[in-house]
């Protein structure tokens, strides 16, 4: 549906890995127009992971454009852009950046978080999370320490910043979503002492810290020639993917979750009080309502799937029509499985390293074998949310988003796994939950952008089949092997 020019609107963009999608949305949440282009390459040697931080302009830019093609742009009346969590890039005073962007999943900064984590011991008891060597202030850190190009950088900008900045036409705010790996205190937006004292110089970070949602500046000539938004367009403090994500489902109240199954199982949520995990294993966002949001990521999900099953897609498709018409043939199954794929560690929902995917019990069938991975992941889906709930937040609803949630069988599996109604919104894509950003002025709060804006397409309600019996299975054999 195009705008009529009369109607206001928000543009939501998603900088993911692979692509850049946009999407025009009215202030009810009808979708007008939506875009994406293909991001460049991921470049990977050793532990690196590197993107052209360039191309994430262009294909922003090509997304917008095609988003707007059927739309009055004269009506958008704010953008906002979400990115992925941990992805920075060094850029001088034209705001043109001069290396490759450290993506999220770089891991060249091993051992930086010990050094981190040894100066900001006030810092982690306040907040209840530790540093990972995969978070920014470890990757900046490495740069500072063995990257030449770091004394030349003016600024080293998160992903969604660097954005930002090139839409304004000059230096933004950050936001605390993205600002979080890179030691951000969420509740002063400030930059905390410790990292001033690690070395690091505080003028090469954003000068300012706001609130998702908040207007950062607005869409200059050039950014406007560009994308085809009129100049004068507010830009809006945006979220990492993982928050956008969350907004997207409709998830609004406190209890509130949602998982994202993709490459990885994603879960985060809305919680009333801030959650401490001991462990590490999970951390909290916070809420630009002044909720907190509590997540974390499991190693196991799609990729395991994918490679197992997709060099053979119309094998694939056929066993998940097999499992959508006869769900109790190989339901609940007793092979268990860890579906790892590559990974050598486990984030969620216990955080161990120096293991690797088993199955224990014979395969058989390849529908015995794909009904067993989704036993399994449903199994870790399952563990997270008891995890979460032992810290203090146990989830009222659960919404399902990513590529698995198109999946019926799968969803009916969760809810019966874990004896919840899985939520399925009418509107899945994270770029939604970037415009539930960018609409919330107009609103006047996030929560009620997103009670507005978002909408449910159905409800998995959980079946007779019961699954306890194969999950204790599943968390002995666990133990057994890595002692969690």
């Amino acid at each position: 549906m195009a705008g009529d020019g009369k109607e206001t609107l928000v543009c939501g963009v998603d900088l993911g890995t692979s692509a850049a999608r946009a999407l025009v949305c009215d202030l009810r949440g009808r979708v007008c127009g939506r875009g994406c282009a293909p991001l460049p390459p991921i470049c990977t040697h050793g532990f690196y992971r590197e993107q052209d931080a360039e191309g994430w302009w262009d294909a922003v830019c090509s997304a917008i454009r095609l988003a707007l093609a059927e739309v009055k742009a004269a009506a958008v009346a704010a953008v906002a852009v979400d990115a992925t969590s941990g992805t920075l890039v060094m850029v001088d005073s034209a705001l043109r950046a001069i290396a490759p962007g450290l993506m999220y999943n770089d891991g060249r900064a091993a051992g930086m978080s010990e050094r981190i984590n040894a100066a900001a011991g006030d810092f982690i008891a306040r907040f209840g999370y530790a540093f990972k060597d995969d978070f920014s202030l470890a990757k900046i850190l490495w740069l500072q320490a063995r990257d030449r190009k770091f004394a030349k950088a003016w600024k080293i900008l998160h992903q969604s910043d660097f954005i930002n900045t090139r839409l304004a036409g000059e230096e933004t705010a950050t936001d605390w979503s993205n600002a979080l790996k890179t030691g951000a205190d969420c509740e002063a937006c400030a930059w905390p002492p410790f990292i001033a004292a690690l070395g690091v110089p505080l003028d090469k970070l954003p000068a300012r810290i706001v609130a998702p949602a908040t207007k950062i500046g607005e869409i200059c000539a050039y950014a406007a020639a560009a994308t085809g938004l009129p100049r004068g367009t507010a830009i809006v403090a945006g979220a990492t993917d993982g928050v956008a994500s969350l907004l997207a489902s409709g998830a609004c109240e406190a209890g509130d979750f949602a998982t994202a199954l993709g490459s990885t199982i994603a879960i985060r949520g809305i919680s009333r009080a801030m959650l401490r995990d001991p462990r590490g294993v999970l951390y909290c966002h916070r809420h630009p309502d002044g909720y907190w949001l509590p997540g974390g990521a499991s190693n196991a999900g799609c990729t395991a799937i994918n490679r197992e099953f997709a060099p053979l897609p119309d094998s694939r498709d056929a066993i998940l029509t097999e499992l959508g018409r006869n769900p109790d043939k190989h339901l609940p199954s007793d092979l268990i499985i860890y579906p790892l794929a590559d990974a050598v560690e486990e984030r969620f929902p216990f955080k161990k390293s120096g293991i690797a995917a088993f199955v224990a019990g014979e395969i058989g069938s390849r529908e015995r074998h794909f009904a067993a991975m989704l036993q399994a992941l449903s199994f870790i889906e399952r563990w997270c949310y008891e995890e979460i709930e032992a810290l203090g937040c146990p989830a009222q609803r659960i919404f399902t988003l990513g590529g698995g949630s198109r999946n019926q069988a799968w969803c009916q599996l969760r809810a019966d796994v874990m004896r919840k109604g899985i939520v399925l919104p009418a509107e899945a894509e994270t770029a939604f939950g970037a415009a539930i950003l960018a609409a919330a002025a107009h609103h006047g709060s996030v929560y009620a952008a997103a009670t507005a804006m978002a909408s449910i397409a159905r409800v998995y309600t959980p079946a007779a089949r019961c699954f306890d019996e194969q999950y204790r299975a599943f968390r002995a054999e666990v133990k057994r092997r890595w002692d969690v």
